[in-house]
């Protein structure tokens, strides 16, 4: 089942990039995209906050469906030591330019999506779907390269709260 929500996730996400693209709000971003990841968590759990440490892999995509309107999805795969999580995300995204930094192009995203999240640890087997609500700022500091920031929050037991700050480089 894993594998064959891997390859669908792939071939939604390469169809997409092969439509035709729509204008987003903001000159400077599109919001069309594929993207993968390295993802190393440090879980904090109940147990003296000494959770597992987990690595793997995340799959995103991005579909611009009108001016400031995105359909979005992800799939992480990540295990560790006897444990292994697995989140689908699907939802819809709203972005829209705010004025500019600096000169700097600057767009407030707005997301919800539904999140399924699998659980295995030992014999323990656990499997829940939510509701992840998500705000975040994206700035153009130079030519290509973006920096950004994130916080969700989400309806599932195992996440509450998640604080994301990173760049990315756009190759294209």
């Amino acid at each position: 089942m894993r594998k064959l929500l891997i390859v669908t996730c792939l071939a939604v996400c390469a169809a997409s990039v092969q439509a035709a693209p729509v204008k987003a709000s903001s000159g400077a971003f599109n919001y069309r995209f594929i993207e993968a990841q390295y993802v190393d968590m440090d879980v904090d759990s109940g147990w003296n906050n000494q959770g597992p440490d987990l690595d793997g892999i995340r799959f995103k995509g991005s579909f611009t469906i009108a001016p400031s309107f995105s359909l979005i999805g992800s799939l992480l795969d990540t295990s560790g030591d006897r444990v292994d999580l697995t989140v689908l995300t699907v939802g819809a995204a709203y972005h829209q330019a705010l004025p500019k930094l600096d000169a700097m192009p600057l767009d407030l995203v707005l997301r919800a999506e539904i999140e399924k999240v699998e659980f295995e640890a030992g014999r323990f087997d656990d499997s829940e779907t939510g509701v992840l609500l998500g705000a975040g700022l994206q700035m153009e500091i130079v030519d290509r390269l973006y920096a950004f920031g994130d916080v969700n929050i989400s309806s599932n037991d195992y996440r509450d709260m998640s604080l994301l700050l990173g760049g990315r480089y756009a190759f294209v």
